[in-house]
């Protein structure tokens, strides 16, 4: 079906009410990524400070801020993207694919914040099954949000929002999905559509980037540790000891002769 569109000059569409409307609301998220990708650096840095791992040792403790940096810079670029909106979607329309410029800017945004979710509870997941030594079990939000009240919500509504993706942003369980937006609490029935803002989602990622600094802190490193050193073509690895192993190495070893 063809979609019937009215020409806009560029120089209108700019100028207009609701792309000055739109803007404003790009620069604000871009504002709020900006912020993101600070406090990641400061968490960053406080975890490198405290736990003194070296720099040739691959530590995820340490190495998820970096995936955390990377994704929301892919973000920030995706969303400065929705200022050309006029220029994509005339280069949609001159590659044969029926738009609009509304249809463009809505399927983009869209887009964004699905990527956004999915690229970053994505690593949050990965930084869980790693930090398993403070909280175990199969409640593990449960045991979560005992630990970190707020901010295992935060997690767990993050992923809530993750699990909807595959059915379009349907909520499919038969337990209500209870959350606040800036506008008051609200709950999702079964079959109703997500609603996600900006705000939100910015609380809900700044509360998962703390809680990954907080698990950081909180759990030991693994005993066998990869490094970027290689030698001969293989990776070099090494084992984390503390005092107590090394002094059982030696005593083991003293006792064996």
């Amino acid at each position: 079906m063809k979609i019937k569109a009215t020409y806009v000059r560029k120089t209108d569409f700019h100028e207009s009410k609701e792309f000055l409307k739109i803007n404003r609301h790009i620069d604000t998220s871009l504002r709020l990524i900006e912020r993101l990708v600070k406090y990641n650096d400061e968490c960053l840095k406080e975890v490198q400070e405290q736990l003194q791992v070296e720099n040739y040792i691959i530590d995820y403790r340490i190495d998820q801020f970096k995936h955390f940096k990377e994704t929301l810079s892919a973000i920030f670029y995706s969303c400065f993207s929705l200022k050309y909106v006029y220029d994509i979607s005339a280069s949609m329309r001159l590659f044969q694919l029926d738009t609009t410029i509304g249809l463009t800017l809505r399927s983009q945004t869209r887009t964004i914040t699905f990527n956004c979710i999915i690229q970053m509870i994505g690593i949050f997941e990965f930084t869980r099954k790693r930090f398993e030594q403070e909280i175990k079990g199969k409640k593990y939000y449960s045991a979560l949000k005992e630990k970190y009240p707020k901010l295992g919500e935060s997690l767990e509504l993050l992923t809530n929002f993750r699990n909807t993706i595959h059915s379009n942003g349907i909520w499919e369980k038969k337990t209500l999905l209870e959350y606040n937006l800036q506008t008051g609490p609200i709950a999702i029935k079964e079959g109703e559509p997500i609603l996600v803002e900006i705000w939100l989602l910015y609380r809900l990622i700044w509360d998962c980037i703390k809680l990954s600094k907080l698990m950081a802190l909180n759990n030991k490193p693994a005993f066998y540790r990869e490094t970027r050193l290689i030698n001969g073509g293989d990776k070099v690895v090494v084992f984390q000891l503390d005092k107590n192993a090394v002094d059982q190495i030696f005593k083991a070893a003293n006792e064996s002769e």
